[in-house]
């Protein structure tokens, strides 16, 4: 059918394409933010060596200025971040997964088994349709660019979180491009409607 068709090849390389890059994105972000999410391992050792270089020379005047530092945890907002982060990176392999499935589906659909006769061809084509039909098959390709949409924007949000912790005109750039993005997607799916 011609559906199918605009299926396998106009519409499927694009979302497991683009949901393997966003993942390759977010699990960068992901591995670089997890540091922050851990002690300071330097800041630690500086302190306490500190600590003993100032007990050593007696210049040590109270029992707080002795203490070892204790680490609380991280910010909350790393945390937070950390959670939007991983949930993009979820949505695009999810993504990626079902568009992998689609095409082994539409890639044994299309498949022309030379055993049988033609009416076993027939049946067997036409059990394939069904099942196409039952696990609605059409709406869930529609949802794939929906799911990178989504992905997407998880990616910007959380990365416009954290340049706001660092930098706030990092961030005003980051929110700018995703509020962007936002408006387009916004345009597209009203073209759709």
């Amino acid at each position: 059918p011609p559906q199918l068709r605009l299926f396998g090849h106009e519409l499927l390389p694009f979302p497991g394409e683009q949901g393997g890059f966003f993942s390759v994105v977010a699990s960068i972000f992901i591995v670089d933010i997890k540091n922050q999410l851990q002690p300071d391992y330097s800041q630690l050792s500086y302190t306490l060596l500190t600590i003993i270089a100032n007990a050593s020379l007696r210049r040590i005047t109270s029992a707080t200025d002795a203490a070892f530092p204790q680490w609380t945890g991280p910010d909350s907002a790393i945390v937070h971040v950390q959670a939007i982060l991983y949930s993009s990176l979820a949505a695009s392999l999810l993504a990626t997964f079902i568009a992998l499935l689609a095409k082994q589906w539409l890639n044994r659909y299309s498949r022309i088994d030379m055993r049988g006769s033609v009416v076993d061809h027939g049946r067997y084509r036409q059990l394939k349709m069904d099942g196409i039909h039952t696990w609605y098959f059409s709406i869930v390709m529609e949802s794939l660019p929906i799911m990178l949409q989504s992905a997407l924007l998880l990616l910007g949000y959380a990365l416009s979180r954290y340049f706001f912790l660092i930098n706030k005109v990092i961030a005003g750039v980051t929110i700018g491009f995703t509020a962007f993005g936002v408006q387009i997607g916004r345009a597209s799916c009203r073209e759709r409607v």
